[in-house]
């Protein structure tokens, strides 16, 4: 029994009333609020915040459950890209959250059914105080604790912290005590991709982490709209969007691994993995923690020569972004990175052109065998998801559950998803899960996370 929560998103613009737009341009009902699905019912309920703070709205967050050192688990949420809201012809330097509980914004407000802000009183909030929106790429910290209903902005242990972006993707590691993040973009271009590497780790207290950077000398070029998933031994970073100025955009198929032991962390066989896939010049030396004091390339070469990135075999399928990767184990104790979805621009067509046939978009189940280093394509018996990227996607009692995305580049309604689905490598089969009531309105890049909520499972 596990659970998936969704929150916030991006949906198309033609369901939103302008002041829903103006407040959080993801038609969501307060910004941070969760929405779950008993697998059991099959009904979506809102798990609304009791507090008034809260992750502003965003979408493309990195969520993840994970354990703090007194034994209980917390939802993280991690970066994103939103707005910073500002009053038109007023001060600068508002957060988002000053600026909009200052007009009203929150407080007036209510939820209807389906979690959509709806305004109390929209008069007042015309002339002087109208809004304006900034881009912004978040880079904060969130916990959410069940038994109180709450969110709390994570205390930072250091003054380390990986910069805001956006279509980062990352794992659990260390048992489920850390999130490891990389990659990622720092503004909306491009041109600002990374190829960072950092981990999240729970400290003692209430919603206090800390942020680590880990180094390593040949990783993976910058990219956005990857995969990042990890087993027990490694962590396994696929594909995604590049670009440089020489060859502009590049859609990556590689493959790359990097034993978890080489960050301190992995099981009792991470050191004889690392053995056998990190190996440089024919030797192997004890692995050694990386972390942020590694400044120099002469340190880091000295240190982490044995600890270096391997590159596997290359995605068969066509190139594309925006998919999603999951850990399963199938059949036969054989474990997976389940790829599904993504998209790829088609030529003749400029980027986010408002054509139905400017983009292909996949619904494709490839399995990467972590052990063979090989790909398979999944067999799939009878109906299967919309093709589509920028979904969320998790697993659940060894199932891939897939919720959301968007299936074109136009701007309508019927352009983003709000199903869930789930596909079982044991039936080589997919099943729709319908909501009987309520469900959380279309978007794309949700976050998804799974855990054990409140005793059963739930979406």
């Amino acid at each position: 029994a596990q659970a998936i929560l969704a929150q916030d998103g991006a949906v198309a613009q033609d369901v939103m009333a302008p002041y829903i737009a103006k407040t959080c341009n993801a038609a969501l009902a307060s910004a941070g609020c969760l929405w779950l699905s008993s697998l059991v019912a099959l009904a979506w309920t809102v798990e609304a915040a009791e507090t008034k703070a809260r992750p502003p709205c965003r979408k493309s967050p990195e969520l993840h459950f994970l354990f703090w050192p007194d034994g209980k688990e917390r939802l993280v949420s991690y970066g994103g890209k939103g707005f910073d809201w500002v009053p038109k012809g007023g001060k600068k330097g508002k957060t988002d959250e000053e600026t909009v509980d200052r007009l009203g914004l929150l407080t007036d407000n209510t939820l209807n059914a389906s979690g959509v802000i709806e305004m109390a009183a929209k008069g007042k909030h015309k002339g002087k105080n109208k809004l304006k929106r900034k881009v912004k790429m978040f880079g904060d910290t969130w916990a959410f604790d069940e038994p109180s209903g709450s969110w709390e902005k994570v205390t930072l242990g250091s003054m380390a912290a990986p910069v805001g972006r956006w279509k980062t993707t990352g794992c659990r590691v260390d048992g489920a005590k850390a999130m490891l993040v990389y990659g990622g973009d720092e503004v909306t271009a491009e041109s600002g991709m990374l190829n960072d590497m950092w981990v999240f780790k729970t400290d003692q207290g209430v919603a206090r982490g800390t942020w680590t950077q880990f180094y390593t000398i040949n990783p993976p070029r910058r990219r956005r709209g990857h995969i990042t998933a990890c087993n027990a031994t490694h962590v396994i970073v696929i594909g995604g969007k590049s670009w440089t100025k020489e060859t502009d955009t590049i859609v990556n198929t590689d493959v790359w691994a990097l034993p978890l032991e080489a960050l301190g962390f992995g099981d009792s066989t991470a050191a004889k993995e690392a053995a056998m896939v990190a190996t440089i010049n024919g030797s192997f030396s004890k692995a050694t923690s990386l972390d942020a004091s590694l400044r120099t390339k002469n340190t880091q070469h000295s240190v982490l020569a044995p600890l270096a990135w391997t590159e596997g075999a290359n995605f068969p399928g066509r190139p594309r972004w925006g998919a999603t990767g999951t850990t399963l184990t199938g059949p036969h104790g054989i474990e997976y990175v389940a790829v599904f979805g993504g998209r790829n621009k088609n030529k003749a067509f400029k980027r986010h052109e408002q054509s139905s046939s400017a983009y292909t978009y996949y619904n494709e189940v490839w399995l990467y065998n972590l052990q063979a280093n090989s790909w398979s394509k999944g067999k799939v018996h009878g109906d299967a998801p919309h093709p589509r990227d920028h979904h969320g996607a998790t697993a659940v009692d060894g199932d891939l559950y897939v919720f959301g995305g968007r299936v074109s580049e136009l701007k309508t309604r019927d352009a983003v998803m709000n199903d869930l689905w789930s596909y079982s490598l044991w039936t080589e089969s997919w099943t729709l899960h319908k909501a009987v009531s309520a469900a959380p309105v279309q978007r794309y890049m949700p976050g998804v996370a799974s855990t054990l909520w409140k005793g059963q499972s739930a979406v």
